[in-house]
């Protein structure tokens, strides 16, 4: 008998797309660099193309339930750009996303940590 993994045998084909997709940064942020890292982020984004995007937002997490904060702990960050569209634009990949990582680094050296996610809408029912 042949044992396959489970989302296999009830994911046939793609989710029904709601059009939406969102690139999301998460940033890692040393407590002591929070407030220069907002800066460099509304700074660096007031200089970089927006066309073709339809939202774009920065969150914070304010609370992990369950998990208490511990002083020194870093702020996670996260900046999310929205599409009406079923995929993030190439164009935007290269001419702002791209820019934006290779400044962060430059600026935040060995401390600029983060991770990029794509998500889109699914229907809830």
């Amino acid at each position: 008998m042949i044992s396959m993994p489970f989302f296999l045998f009830i994911r046939k084909s793609k989710p029904k797309m709601a059009g939406i997709t969102i690139y999301n940064i998460s940033f890692l942020v040393e407590e002591a660099d929070r407030e220069r890292f907002l800066e460099w982020l509304r700074s660096t984004l007031s200089s970089l193309p927006s066309e073709g995007l339809s939202a774009q937002r920065i969150l914070e997490v304010a609370d992990t339930p369950g998990v208490p904060r511990e002083e020194g702990m870093p702020a996670s960050i996260a900046l999310q750009t929205e599409f009406d569209a079923t995929e993030v634009p190439a164009k935007w990949l290269e001419g702002v996303a791209g820019p934006l990582l290779r400044s962060y680094a430059a600026t935040f050296g060995s401390k600029a940590l983060y991770f990029p996610t794509v998500l889109t809408s699914l229907p809830l029912l």
